[in-house]
């Protein structure tokens, strides 16, 4: 079993067409993002630690919109593990195994909770997002590592409507994410 197989269930067309390298890649080329291991390094640094925060809050805070936050993190962190692993093969490199079981199992979780259709729609939708942080001129904003940021005509994904699709309901959802 591949890193990535429990995304693909050949029962579903939302997942059957989920293709995380694809999204990626666009958004590397459109933002014309140098090969750089060590800048996606801190990118998956940051957002592992991100997800981790999201998902020690959605303890204490079991809203609707704490797991939206949790659901957006974790499609962040597999966005940009996958952008390290188009940046490792890029330099003939492969990831160390625990770095990536701790990604597989966080992840894993997550879409335990809101269902693998789900996390696929929240990431189409935080693709969308990321895709939108061109600056006005049309060129993507950088910070001095090389990190996009959020330019002017930003728009940030909304993933409420997936969390109450997964439990039908406007106010809470279980909050048991870490554990």
């Amino acid at each position: 079993m591949t890193n990535t197989d429990f995304f693909v269930d050949t029962q579903s067309n939302v997942t059957a067409s989920f293709n995380p390298a694809a999204s990626v890649a666009e958004f590397i080329q459109a933002f014309e993002m140098p090969p750089s291991v060590d800048l996606w390094l801190t990118l998956v640094d940051e957002e592992r630690l991100e997800l981790l925060e999201a998902m020690a809050i959605d303890l204490t805070d079991d809203t609707v919109e704490s797991l939206a936050n949790v659901l957006k993190e974790a499609a962040d962190l597999l966005y940009v593990s996958t952008g390290l692993m188009i940046n490792l093969h890029h330099f003939g490199l492969a990831p160390t195994d625990a770095a990536a079981d701790e990604i597989l199992m966080m992840l894993t979780r997550v879409v335990a909770v809101v269902g693998e259709d789900n996390f696929a729609e929240a990431f189409r939708r935080v693709h969308a997002s990321n895709m939108s942080k061109l600056g006005d001129d049309g060129k993507p904003v950088r910070r001095e590592d090389g990190k996009v940021l959020k330019g002017p005509s930003y728009a940030p994904p909304v993933l409420t409507d997936l969390v109450v699709e997964a439990y039908g309901s406007t106010s809470h959802a279980p909050g048991y994410l870490v554990g």
